[in-house]
């Protein structure tokens, strides 16, 4: 009868030596969610670049999005690099009415699209609970501020001293720094106030 013996699993001859066969059924999932941009406030067209690290290597197929929690209305990212590393980078642009006092995602399931890892596992797409640990509020301090300022009071000392208050001839449109001149009403002339935004 035929010798069944077969050669010891990684010795010389056996499936092992010969080839190179690694199964995986196990999908690569999201570890954290950061950002290259520096912590600070950004106004209307600035630009926050956020990164999403996987368990592995992935794929991408089509343009995934990353959905952000941006006031009254939440704005996707925009995928814009990464596939075949582990590491996803997506882009987001402040648009005018945005606001956030530390920007994050909407919530765990915020990130949609096609990744996979090399075997072809789909990913999980599940991400840090917004502010937990690993989330991109945690990691991150990005203020989002798109709200003009506006003029809350006039004062002058020439108001105290019994004069007709001054006029703002010039609408203010702008920020802190806006040029704004004032007038006497009654002799036409420039007068010293303070403006309070």
């Amino acid at each position: 009868s035929a010798d069944r013996t077969l050669p010891a699993p990684g010795a010389a001859g056996s499936l092992g030596a010969n080839r190179n066969l690694v199964i995986d059924t196990t999908g690569p999932s999201v570890t954290s969610v950061n950002s290259s941009t520096p912590n600070g406030t950004y106004g209307t067209g600035a630009t926050i670049s956020i990164q999403v690290a996987f368990s592995e290597s992935v794929t991408v197929t089509g343009s995934p999005t990353l959905m952000l929690e941006t006031g009254a209305t939440n704005r996707a990212a925009a995928y814009t690099s990464g596939s075949g590393s582990s590491t996803l980078s997506f882009t987001y642009v402040v648009s005018a009415g945005d606001a956030s006092s530390d920007l994050d995602y909407v919530n765990a399931s915020s990130l949609a699209g096609t990744i996979r890892d090399g075997a072809g596992n789909s990913a999980n797409l599940s991400l840090p609970t917004p502010g937990a640990p690993g989330s991109l509020g945690a990691n991150k301090n990005l203020v989002i501020d798109t709200q003009v300022p506006s003029v809350t009071r006039v004062t002058s000392p020439e108001a105290r001293a019994g004069r007709r208050p001054p006029a703002v001839t010039e609408g203010v449109h702008g920020g802190r720094h806006t040029p704004v001149k004032v007038k006497d009403a009654a002799k036409d002339r420039p007068i010293s106030f303070k403006l309070d935004v």
